[in-house]
């Protein structure tokens, strides 16, 4: 198949003359902007004729792609040692494709064991484990046990939620040392040589560490 008049669609490496099926082809590639990739790669004879009878060699199959996807195609060839019908060999294409699909990870609910800080639901919980240690003593039994009551007491995270979501550390506390540490620092930066801001700054974030 020569690309006279179809360069648009057809590479330099065809096969043979084009014949009236192979004009068809040509017509719909350039109707639908597709590109003949069989035709882009230099092969040996055996690697491009499909088709053998007698004197008769073709090309005869071929493959076609978006023009702009050409660049993904690796290699594309006829396998002379493989048969898929009597004299029919098959043409093979590798494409690279690049997957854009993402795995969502599904959540899961994590046991609410800070909420042990808290005196009451604290209480709440050494007194249902105390009596989980009294009933059993099998390991495996009690840390199932104490799986169960800790979700019953303490509660579980939401699944829609992302992992550190819930900032129950960000008490107004924190928020404060947060503040001042920021005001000291904005200070510091419009003054360098204040002894008295740096002294400041870092009793504000020896806070903040706490």
């Amino acid at each position: 198949m020569g690309n006279e008049n179809a360069e648009d669609c057809i590479g330099k490496h065809g096969y043979g003359t084009r014949n009236e099926e192979d004009s068809r082809i040509v017509e719909m590639a350039q109707a639908f902007r597709l590109a003949i990739v069989n035709t882009y790669y230099t092969k040996k004879g055996k690697q491009i004729i499909a088709y053998t009878s007698g004197n008769k060699r073709t090309q005869i199959n071929y493959i076609l792609c978006q023009r702009d996807q050409v660049k993904n195609v690796i290699d594309c060839k006829t396998l002379p040692r493989e048969n898929v019908a009597e004299q029919h060999r098959p043409v093979l294409c590798k494409v690279k494709v690049k997957s854009d699909l993402k795995v969502k990870e599904k959540a899961m609910k994590k046991t609410k064991w800070w909420k042990l800080k808290e005196a009451e639901t604290r209480r709440e919980f050494i007194q249902v484990k105390d009596t989980i240690y009294q009933e059993d003593k099998d390991w495996n039994t009690v840390t199932t046990k104490l799986r169960t009551v800790a979700t019953q007491v303490l509660g579980e995270s939401p699944r829609n939620k992302k992992e550190g979501k819930e900032a129950w550390w960000w008490n107004s506390e924190i928020q404060e040392a947060v503040k001042l540490m920021r005001e000291c620092k904005k200070a510091r930066d419009r003054d360098r040589q204040d002894e008295e801001l740096r002294k400041r700054l870092k009793v504000a974030n020896k806070q903040l560490k706490k």
